[in-house]
């Protein structure tokens, strides 16, 4: 028979459970399992057979199964294939339990994947013995590759954190960034750019020779970058060399219209960017 049993612990964050599966049809061993598991604050519940202690295993993913090796509808070498091929259950604990003269089956079944392998007669100390200790090493596997994955998480961050700060590192006027032009790569000096607007994710750069050209960088890292004696920021989406400035007129609305060299339409520039703008020029 199969049954779900939910071991209640405490740790320093408190109670949790611990799920363990039976997969056993003799009444003698499932009295002796439930009893002892019991005195030990163990909660039992018998279910069924091989198959339904698959379909458990799978909905309930416990952390450790007890499986008879051979028994009416159970073949615990099957079971076993059937758990270690399931990905979802590759830490589960597997423990076999069998009589003495299946002993001949013991390497085989470690073999293929069991983690240990209890013979009857069967004590209650040794039953519980051996599940205190594979839990126990299951949770020191579990400390062991965390410790692993926030060291590796760690390093990626570093390295991620090194090449943000290469990547934003500022640029000066005779610098060169590499853009598309027409499925070719270009470079291109930071002086030329007359203007970038922000076109999505992209940032859409237009040259003092009226080229355009598009880069996947928000505006804020250019503004971040480039040089700020020369670049500024008039609109939300919108970053002009002023070098290129021809002239400035104030509306009504007291912003600004920013004719650059070249180019018959005025660029809009917003309120807030237009208070910025007198600010600074002001002083």
């Amino acid at each position: 028979m199969c049954g779900k049993i939910l071991l209640i612990k405490i740790n320093a964050k408190g109670i949790y459970l611990l799920k363990t599966l039976i997969i056993e049809n003799d009444e003698g061993m499932i009295s002796f399992l439930s009893g002892t598991l019991k005195k030990e604050k163990y909660k039992v519940i018998i279910a069924g057979n091989k198959k339904s202690g698959l379909i458990i295993a799978n909905r309930e993913k416990p952390n450790l199964i007890l499986c008879s090796l051979k028994g009416k509808e159970i073949d615990g070498l099957e079971v076993l294939s059937e758990i270690r091929n399931n990905n979802s259950l590759l830490s589960t604990i597997f423990i076999f339990i069998a009589s003495k003269t299946e002993r001949t089956l013991y390497r085989q079944a470690m073999e293929n994947g069991a983690d240990d392998y209890l013979t009857t007669p069967l004590t209650k100390k040794e039953l519980l013995n051996a599940v205190s200790s594979r839990l126990k090493r299951q949770e020191a596997i579990k400390k062991y590759l965390s410790s692993l994955l926030k060291q590796k998480w760690s390093g990626i961050q570093s390295e991620e954190k090194n090449l943000e700060d290469e990547v934003l590192e500022k640029l000066d006027l005779d610098d060169k960034i590499l853009v598309d032009s027409d499925e070719r790569h270009k470079l291109i000096k930071v002086r030329t750019i007359k203007m970038i607007n922000s076109v999505g994710d992209y940032s859409k750069i237009m040259t003092f020779d009226g080229s355009r050209f598009f880069f996947r960088r928000p505006m804020k890292e250019w503004e971040e970058i480039l040089p700020v004696n020369n670049f500024i920021r008039i609109h939300r989406s919108t970053i002009i060399n002023l070098d290129y400035v021809d002239k400035l007129i104030r509306t009504s609305n007291r912003v600004f219209n920013v004719f650059l060299k070249n180019e018959s339409k005025p660029v809009n520039m917003s309120r807030r960017y237009s208070i910025k703008f007198k600010d600074r020029f002001s002083k």
